[in-house]
């Protein structure tokens, strides 16, 4: 199956991210995607255009995708947290000698 899905006003750190996180960070899907990639029209226009292209007949390209976004939802949830925690581990270590930069 291939799915050619227009994605509009993204910046090229999304795009490439997402297109890594279909091809090599979901394990489930991993035997499943046989490519992906995106490309740009055009500099000027902000519009991306994503192919995704599965092996398999019973997953479809936008369930891949949707499981994509999930699953980076998921890292920068986790990634939030422990930034968090660290800033307020920082705070309550150096609250005491007047350092508090944050």
């Amino acid at each position: 199956m291939v799915s050619l899905i227009s994605v509009d006003k993204r910046d090229v750190v999304a795009r490439h991210i997402l297109s890594l996180t279909i091809f090599t960070v979901i394990p489930f899907f991993l035997d499943k995607v046989r490519f992906t990639g995106y490309m740009l029209p055009h500099p000027l226009i902000h519009l991306v255009r994503l192919k995704l292209q599965t092996n398999s007949s019973t997953v479809s390209p936008v369930e891949v995708l949707s499981s994509a976004i999930e699953d980076l939802g998921n890292e920068t949830d986790y990634l939030t947290e422990k930034a968090t925690d660290a800033i307020t581990k920082w705070k309550k270590e150096n609250a005491a000698g007047g350092m508090d930069q944050f």
